[in-house]
């Protein structure tokens, strides 16, 4: 028995990160501001259809044989909207902070929801403030550039 794609509307992304996705590829030229208008007027306190940041991310990998430098920027726009337009500002004050908030995928689940076994996980799993060292697992079906620039 193979497990299927579920439902999309208990596949959902806050629009925060849409809103940082969009804003990055207008600033890089990726899509067109018109174009992106035409996508949707995003509201960053809304969930949407995880399809929708799936699709944007295609439109990327699909356009650029060396994308992993355009993710990261990417990745470094949406946390940006997730900190100012999103939650960020009253949960975070250090990188240290944004780390712990990965625990038990807290931070992943704050943006993104679904069943685990689809969306997957995001956890922190060893930091050392110290050495400035955090060992991170992820499972979610993002690209691992968009989510290098998430932590950046």
């Amino acid at each position: 028995m193979s497990i299927g794609m579920p439902d999309n509307k208990n596949l959902q992304v806050a629009g925060v990160i849409l809103d940082g996705f969009l804003k990055a590829s207008i600033k890089l030229n990726i899509i067109a501001a018109t174009q992106a208008a035409t996508i949707e007027n995003i509201d960053p306190v809304q969930w949407y259809p995880i399809q929708r940041l799936l699709d944007l991310q295609r439109l990327v990998q699909d356009n650029y044989k060396q994308a992993g430098p355009i993710f990261e920027k990417i990745g470094q726009s949406m946390i940006t909207s997730w900190y100012h337009l999103g939650p960020g500002k009253e949960l975070i004050r250090t990188g240290a902070d944004f780390l712990h908030f990965q625990s038990g995928s807290k931070g992943y689940r704050s943006v993104v929801k679904g069943p685990e076994y689809f969306v997957g996980e995001f956890s922190l799993i060893e930091i050392d403030e110290i050495k400035g060292l955090a060992k991170i697992h992820s499972t979610t079906p993002f690209n691992k550039n968009k989510k290098k620039g998430l932590i950046l």
